[in-house]
């Protein structure tokens, strides 16, 4: 039923749009109906921007990933509080010491400050501002593809990223859909750059892809693809060479924060919250963990086994050519060329479109392109697995890390897609929409059995001095409850929950014990100054 109602949605729209639409026109859309169907992608995207504005002010309290949120919103707060220094980003779990820290470049989080600044912190900002630039990236993600290969392909691939790992962590207090969102732009614009020149383009890529990288090395990955546009003869030589001083520039920049900065600042201030890897570690930490690797990228990528299915079908069709001999639809771009040399703006047209798009690269010409998507995705695959070797056991462990690589996989699915009859793609499509919201959706909400939290500033303002350090059982580094306590100290883990352990930590001044009564039901002899259903307060 809901894939039936979805597919005449959309059967209905295009009438009303275009007065009448047949399966076949879509894929081959013509010049005048270019518009109407990057019409259609927009009210997608904006569509699944308002639903994704549901429960948008909550406090980061759900389930997933509550820790990584609040540990952003610390930094932004302390930006507001105590320093706004963008190069000395602190938190509050850190103890007696200072809490300055080495962590990506916290562009997100001067983000939250400046909005912080202008309309009062709450802890929700980095929610909008995720949403908002998390869905800019995925449209300029629609636009890159449409250029590279035909509208629908990039209306395939849209969806697909949209309803994947992104419907949900593109509204969470988390810089991984942000980075990569700002380098697909970037990507975007340096194609704009390879393609028609104007220097403004160029600054514009660089510095979106400095800022992106900047933001999580992880999408640092994402650069191998700018190999691609070397091996096109027809570029010009000159927006080459540029092009790559622009990245080699980036990467420097990248470089010195990542390897100079972030070690300096732990050295300096004692406190270090990443540890990378040898190579060697983290590939025993991996195999060790490798049936939670592989469930990242058939689970979590886009939390749809339809969607998974067609990026394994989408890398079958690509490197067996032979499967796209039996469709062969033209590019949009290219159905109205002519054997004419190309002006001056359309080299890099010429250079990358050489042929139709991948829904039929059989032959001598289309050959070329299949060539170019093969080394592109070879050389992310490479650079991406020896991502996941420094980061080790993290990279299974934690959801989010396979983001980058989702826009790359989509493609591959919509490739697939594209070689299907539109009606039965649309009818995927809509199951993969499905499956992906339904074991998502629960995130947008939070359980009321977590909402004590937020009583935790009040109770501590009542018996504690804001420059008290406390101590509180919330699991070690995991900082949720401190955050809403707003103060600084430890987290400590339940094991270490014992006098020994506490004393220790009193010699460097902690004030407070600060005890989760559903976490744990130890008593101790200290002074007890507080007690209510879910805490308990001892002055040390």
């Amino acid at each position: 039923m809901i894939v039936r109602l979805y597919h005449s949605m959309i059967v209905k729209w295009f009438n009303r749009k275009i007065g009448g639409f047949k399966p076949s026109t879509f894929a081959t859309p013509s010049q005048s109906r270019n518009f109407t169907i990057t019409q259609f992608t927009l009210f997608f995207l904006a569509f699944f921007f308002l639903i994704r504005l549901i429960g948008i002010s909550n406090p980061p309290l759900e389930i997933g990933h509550n820790w990584r949120q609040c540990l952003t919103n610390m930094v932004a707060r302390n930006f507001l509080e105590i320093d706004a220094n963008i190069f000395l980003p602190r938190i509050d779990i850190a103890g007696e010491k200072t809490g300055i820290m080495g962590a990506e470049f916290p562009l997100f989080n001067y983000l939250i400050y400046w909005v912080s600044r202008g309309f009062s912190y709450e802890h929700w900002h980095g929610r909008w501002i995720n949403l908002i630039v998390s869905t800019t990236g995925i449209y300029y993600f629609f636009l890159l593809i449409k250029e590279l290969f035909n509208e629908k392909i990039a209306t395939y691939a849209t969806i697909i990223l949209t309803v994947s790992v992104w419907f949900d962590f593109s509204r969470k207090i988390m810089p991984d859909t942000f980075s990569v969102a700002l380098v697909l732009i970037a990507f975007y614009y340096g194609f704009c750059y390879l393609k028609n020149g104007n220097l403004w383009r160029l600054m514009l890529f660089f510095t979106l892809m400095t800022l992106g990288v900047l933001s999580k090395l992880s999408a640092l990955s994402l650069m191998s693809f700018l190999l691609i546009p070397l091996l096109i003869p027809q570029i010009k030589i000159e927006r080459k060479i540029a092009m790559t001083v622009a990245a080699a520039v980036c990467v420097g920049l990248v470089g010195m924060w990542y390897f100079y900065w972030v070690p300096h600042l732990a050295k300096t201030y004692g406190y270090m919250l990443y540890f990378p890897r040898s190579l060697a570690e983290g590939a025993a930490e991996i195999a060790a963990l490798w049936q939670l690797t592989l469930e990242k990228f058939y689970f979590s990528a886009f939390h749809s086994y339809a969607a998974f299915g067609c990026f394994l079908l989408g890398l079958l069709f690509l490197f067996f050519n032979n499967f796209f001999t039996r469709n062969k639809i033209e590019n949009s771009h290219l159905s109205q060329s002519s054997p004419q040399p190309p002006p001056k703006g359309e080299i890099l047209t010429r250079g990358i479109q050489s042929s139709p798009p991948l829904e039929g690269v059989g032959g001598r010409k289309n050959g070329k392109k299949a060539f170019y998507l093969k080394i592109a995705f070879t050389t992310f695959a490479l650079v991406f697995f020896l991502f996941m070797l420094k980061t080790g056991e993290v990279f299974p462990l934690h959801n989010y890390y396979i983001i980058p690589a989702v826009p790359l996989m989509a493609l591959l699915a919509a490739l697939f897609l594209a070689n299907l009859k539109p009606k039965f793609a649309l009818i995927i499509l809509a199951a993969i929409t499905v499956e992906g919201i339904a074991n998502q959706y629960h995130e947008f909400f939070i359980k009321e059995n977590e909402r004590y939290k937020l009583t935790l500033e009040s109770i501590a303002d009542k018996f504690t001095e804001p420059n008290d350090l406390i101590i509180i059982n919330d699991g070690s580094r995991n900082p949720q409850q401190m955050y809403f306590a707003h103060r600084k100290g430890w987290t400590i883990d339940q094991k270490d929950l014992n006098t020994t352990h506490i004393a220790q930590l009193q010699q460097l001044g902690a004030n407070y014990l600060f005890v989760n009564k559903n976490l744990s039901q130890k008593k101790f002899a200290y002074k007890m100054v507080y007690e209510n259903e879910y805490y308990i307060i001892y002055k040390l």
